[in-house]
C-alpha cells in the first residue's frame, strides 16, 4: 500500500510539473507566437551572432571617371563629388520618395474601379424526388465608387504629402551645398598641409646644417658641446614636425577622397594655387543675413515645410471620423449554360460612411 502511494505521489508531482510547464510554455508561445525572441542577443551584455552568412558590402557605385595621374582643380573635384557622394544620392532618391508619395495620396482622388469574373455551379433541390441538373452561371461585373465629400480629409493628406516633397527637396539642395562646402574645406585642408610639409622639409634641411656646422665650430674649438646639442635638438623636432605633417597631409587626402566619394586609399593629387583666394569685405549686417537666411536657406524653409505637413496631417486626422459621401454603381452580366437568356443588371447609388 505504501508502494501505491508514493507511485502516486511521483505521478502527481510528474503531472504537476507537466503542467507547469506547460503553462510556462503557453505564455510564452503566446507572448511571442513566432520566436522572435530569438532574433536578438539573449541579453543586453550579449552581443548578437548572426544565424545565417551576412551580405556582402559591394564596391562602391563611381557615376564617370576621375583622372587619377593629373592634377584636378577645385571644379573638377567638386562636380565628381556631387555625383558620387552617397549623401546627394541618399538624399535625391528620399525626394524621389516623397514625390511617389504625393502620386499615392491624388490616386486616392480618384474613382475607384474594380472588375471580375464569377463561376457558379449549383444543383437545387428537386420536388418529389424529380431530379434536377446542375446549372452553371458566369460573366463579368464591374463596380465603382468615387468619394464626393469627406470634410477635406483627402485635400489635407495630398497637402501634407506635398510639403513633404517640398522639405525633401530643399533637404536634397542642403545636401548639395554641404557637401560643395566639403569639398572645399578638404581641398584648402591638403593644400595646407602639403605647404606645411614643404616648409617643414626645409626646416629640416635648415637644421641639419646648423648641426653640421656645430659640428665643425666645436672640431675648431669655437663651440661647445652644448651648442651641438642644441642642434640636434633641433634637428630632432624638425623630423618630428615633419612627420606628423606629411602624416596629417595623408589623412587629408584620405578625407578629400572620402568626400568625393572614392575610397580613402585613392591617392588624388590636387593642382595648387596659383595665386592667393581672394578676400572679399563684409558690408552687409548681421541682421540682414539672418533675415535673408529665414527665406533663403534650404535647411530652414524645410523644417518650415516640415511643420506645415504635420498641420496637414493633423487636420486630417481629426477629420478622419466624420460622414463621408460616395456614390457607387455597377453593372453585371450573367450566362447560363442551357440556352436559357443572358441577364444583364446595373446599380447606382449614393453611401454615406
Amino acid at each position: 500500500m505504501h508502494r501505491y502511494g508514493s507511485l502516486i505521489s511521483a505521478l502527481a508531482g510528474a503531472l504537476f510539473l507537466w503542467a507547469a510547464g506547460a503553462d510556462v510554455y503557453a505564455q510564452s508561445a503566446w507572448r511571442d507566437p513566432f520566436g522572435t525572441d530569438a532574433s536578438v542577443a539573449s541579453a543586453p551584455h550579449m552581443p548578437w551572432q548572426s544565424s545565417l552568412p551576412l551580405p556582402t558590402v559591394g564596391a562602391p557605385v563611381v557615376n564617370g571617371e576621375l583622372g587619377r595621374n593629373q592634377l584636378l582643380s577645385l571644379p573638377e573635384l567638386t562636380e565628381f563629388a556631387l555625383r558620387n557622394n552617397p549623401r546627394t544620392r541618399q538624399a535625391w532618391l528620399a525626394a524621389r520618395a516623397a514625390a511617389a508619395g504625393v502620386g499615392i495620396e491624388k490616386a486616392d482622388l480618384l474613382p475607384q474601379v474594380s472588375a471580375g469574373y464569377g463561376v457558379t455551379r449549383s444543383q437545387q433541390v428537386g420536388n418529389a424526388g424529380a431530379e434536377v441538373p446542375w446549372q452553371t452561371r458566369f460573366g463579368p461585373s464591374v463596380s465603382l465608387s468615387y468619394v464626393l465629400f469627406d470634410f477635406g480629409v483627402s485635400a489635407y493628406q495630398v497637402e501634407s504629402s506635398e510639403y513633404r516633397l517640398l522639405s525633401a527637396n530643399l533637404a536634397h539642395n542642403r545636401v548639395l551645398q554641404d557637401v560643395i562646402f566639403q569639398v572645399e574645406q578638404a581641398y584648402y585642408r591638403l593644400l595646407g598641409n602639403d605647404a606645411l610639409v614643404r616648409v617643414n622639409g626645409q626646416s629640416l634641411k635648415n637644421a641639419a646644417t646648423a648641426l653640421e656646422a656645430a659640428q665643425k665650430r666645436r672640431e675648431s674649438g669655437l663651440a661647445t658641446v652644448a651648442d651641438v646639442y642644441r642642434a640636434e635638438t633641433q634637428v630632432a623636432q624638425s623630423q618630428l614636425n615633419l612627420t606628423r605633417s606629411a602624416g596629417e597631409l595623408e589623412k587629408s587626402r584620405g578625407q578629400l577622397a572620402s568626400v568625393v566619394g572614392l575610397p580613402v586609399n585613392v591617392a588624388i593629387s590636387v593642382q595648387p594655387l596659383q595665386q592667393p583666394p581672394q578676400i572679399i569685405e563684409m558690408t552687409t549686417g548681421i541682421s540682414e543675413l539672418l533675415e535673408k537666411a529665414k527665406s533663403s536657406r534650404p535647411d530652414l524653409v524645410a523644417a518650415e515645410a516640415q511643420v506645415r505637413a504635420a498641420q496637414a496631417t493633423a487636420n486630417a486626422v481629426a477629420r478622419a471620423g466624420l460622414p463621408s459621401i460616395e456614390v457607387n454603381g455597377g453593372g453585371a452580366h450573367t450566362l447560363f449554360n442551357d440556352n436559357r437568356p443572358s441577364v444583364s443588371s446595373y446599380s447606382i447609388g449614393l453611401a454615406v460612411r
